[in-house]
């Protein structure tokens, strides 16, 4: 048996579990909810204008790049062959949009969880 031949769901598989990020992208959200959790603390005892500018362009990059990364993935190939390229496209962009608003939700649960923790 040659050893380069790969079975279809051994390719499958791998193109799947490409679509979970990477751990140093796990850590980059993790230093993200951290550095949300400490602005919004700076801003309760505070009450800066300039700390709330940049705790709202935080949350507004950090969706950028969740959104990005979803978005690089191709969810195209998972889409059932039936749908035409432009349907393919519009549901594709729907889905990492939609996974994209759950994974930044959470992360903003788990923020404000955070700066709960860091007021007592």
């Amino acid at each position: 048996m040659n050893k380069t031949h790969k079975f279809d769901w051994q390719t499958e598989a791998k193109t799947y579990f490409s679509c979970t990020p990477k751990p140093k992208k796990w850590f980059e959200i993790i230093g993200w909810i951290t550095a949300l959790s400490t602005l919004k603390v700076f801003f309760e005892k505070t009450n800066s204008f300039y700390v709330l500018v940049l705790y709202i362009i935080s949350y507004a990059v950090l969706f950028n790049s969740i959104q990005k990364f979803f978005y690089t993935r191709e969810f195209q190939k998972f889409l059932p062959n039936k749908f035409n390229d432009q349907l393919k496209s519009i549901l594709s962009y729907l889905l990492s949009l939609t996974i994209s608003l759950i994974v930044y939700f959470y992360v903003s649960k788990v923020s404000q969880e955070i700066t709960n923790i860091l007021k007592i």
